[in-house]
C-alpha cells in the first residue's frame, strides 16, 4: 500500500529540529521538489530514502553544511542525480546562479522538468565533470558521488581561485587527516573535514577545499 505523505510539516519540522528558519516559499517549494521526487521516483528509481525520512536526510541535509555560509554568485552541483543538493540550494540561495551537472539522460529529464514546474532558475547540464571546460564556480559541491580522492581531482578545474569545494561524504568515504596533509599544496590552500549531525543523530562528514 502507498500512503500519501505531506512534506511540508516534515520539513518544518526537520529545520526547525536543526534551529534554522526557513522562508516559506522555501518550504512550498522544497515540498514539491520532494513531491516530483517520489512522483518520479516509482519509475526511475531516484532514491532509497524512504519518503517519510526525506525532509531530513534529503533535503535538510542538503543544507545544514551551508546554512552558515554567505550565498556565492555561482554553484556547480556534480552529479546532481535527484537534485541534491543543488535544488535546496537554489531555493536557498535565490541569488545564486545554480549549474547542476547530470550525465544521465533521466535523471537530467527529472531536473529539467522539475526546475520548470517550481520556477527554479538553474541550468541544467549533461557533461562529465572532467569535460567541463572553461567553467569556474565559487562553490562547487558534490553529494555521496565520487570518491574523495577523484572528487579533489576531478572538480579542481572549476574551482576558481579562492572558491571553495564542498564535497558531502557518504559512509566510510572519509580521507584520513595524513591523506588530507598529503594533498595540501599547490592546488589547495585549505584541506579540511567538518562533521555534523543530523537532528535524528546521524552523523555527517563534510569535505572542504579552498583553491589557492
Amino acid at each position: 500500500m502507498t500512503f500519501h505523505v505531506e512534506h511540508r510539516p516534515l520539513l518544518e519540522r526537520a529545520f526547525q529540529k536543526a534551529g534554522l528558519q526557513p522562508t516559506s516559499d522555501f518550504l512550498d517549494r522544497a515540498a514539491g521538489h520532494l513531491a516530483e521526487v517520489y512522483r518520479w521516483n516509482k519509475v526511475h528509481d531516484l532514491t532509497a530514502v524512504e519518503e517519510a525520512e526525506a525532509a531530513e536526510r534529503h533535503t535538510l541535509d542538503s543544507i545544514l553544511p551551508f546554512a552558515g555560509m554567505t550565498a556565492p554568485d555561482t554553484l556547480l552541483d556534480v552529479g546532481s542525480g535527484a537534485g541534491f543538493p543543488g535544488i535546496p540550494l537554489a531555493l536557498w540561495w535565490p541569488s545564486a546562479r545554480v549549474t547542476l551537472l547530470e550525465p544521465l539522460r533521466k535523471r537530467r529529464s527529472f531536473l529539467e522538468n522539475t526546475c520548470a514546474r517550481l520556477g527554479i532558475d538553474a541550468t541544467v547540464r549533461g557533461e562529465a565533470v572532467e569535460k567541463l571546460k572553461g567553467l569556474q564556480f565559487d562553490l562547487v559541491t558534490s553529494r555521496a558521488t565520487l570518491p574523495w580522492s577523484i572528487l579533489l581531482s576531478a572538480c579542481a578545474p572549476c574551482v576558481r581561485p579562492g572558491g571553495r569545494l564542498m564535497g558531502l561524504l557518504g559512509p566510510e568515504q572519509a580521507p584520513s587527516p595524513g591523506e588530507l596533509r598529503s594533498l595540501q599544496g599547490s592546488t589547495w590552500n585549505i584541506l579540511e573535514l567538518r562533521h555534523y549531525s543530523l537532528p535524528s543523530g546521524a552523523a555527517r562528514t563534510v569535505l572542504l577545499g579552498q583553491r589557492h
